[in-house]
């Protein structure tokens, strides 16, 4: 399931993904079911070089019925962790960039 959810990602034009599974450093998270670990997910734009990055933040239980053809949050460049502590699927980077992504994928989505 994990891989089919990477590769719908990188079907849409992104690159450079990158995945986080657990909790923090070790092996603290082993009370932590399998499905509810948290996992990190950041991907490039094609395009946009690192001037765009996209993260989702969830588990493998959200990931699920997860769809990534949505608009994402914009949060600050470089980001604070508490701007994601919450589950949810954000945008940072270069401001121009983001905007004109932002825009391209209104237009797709929309």
């Amino acid at each position: 399931m994990l891989e089919n959810k990477l590769e719908e990602l990188k079907q849409l034009g992104n690159y450079a993904i990158r995945v986080i599974f657990g909790e923090n450093i070790g092996a603290d998270d082993l009370n932590v079911s399998l499905n509810k670990r948290n996992i990190k997910i950041t991907a490039i734009p094609i395009g946009y070089l690192g001037g765009v990055i996209i993260l989702w933040h969830g588990n493998l239980k959200l990931l699920k019925n997860y769809s990534f053809k949505t608009i994402p949050t914009i949060i600050n460049n470089p980001p604070e962790p508490k701007e994601y502590k919450e589950y949810g699927y954000y945008i940072y980077g270069i401001t121009e960039n983001v905007n004109d992504y932002i825009t391209k994928i209104k237009a797709i989505y929309n």
